[in-house]
């Protein structure tokens, strides 16, 4: 038997987002709103969830067409190099919203910014 210690859940994740430094958006598509989700951490592997975060946000197509978008969110480092980036992609009707979703698969400790891109697919 042990000396009697018990375990505790260390905190390794982040307790503040990073900030958003930039957006990009095509014309026509409005961010209406955004957030970044950072995941509680685990205390045992059954809560686990199989992402560190997640960036979810509304947007709008204000245009009289059906519209498709790629969202894309760009983590970087405190000097702005990129460390990763993941995506998702909405089909728009006209004057309609849309959720996306983004979950950040893969915990990048030094994560410190992060930037919104939208941009319109053509098929």
């Amino acid at each position: 038997m042990g000396t009697g210690g018990s375990i505790s859940c260390e905190e390794v994740l982040p307790s503040q987002p990073p900030g958003l430094v930039s957006t990009s958006i095509c014309p026509g598509i409005d961010l209406e709103e955004c957030l970044f989700l950072i995941s509680s951490p685990p205390c045992c592997a059954q809560s686990a969830l199989p992402y560190w975060a997640k960036v979810t946000g509304t947007v709008k197509n204000n245009t009289n067409s059906e519209k498709t978008i790629h969202v894309t969110i760009i983590l970087f480092d405190r000097e702005g190099v990129t460390l990763d980036t993941s995506t998702d992609e909405l089909v728009l009707d006209t004057e309609e919203e849309g959720v996306f979703e983004i979950k950040l698969k893969e915990f990048k400790d030094i994560t410190k910014k992060y930037a919104i891109e939208i941009e319109e697919t053509q098929l």
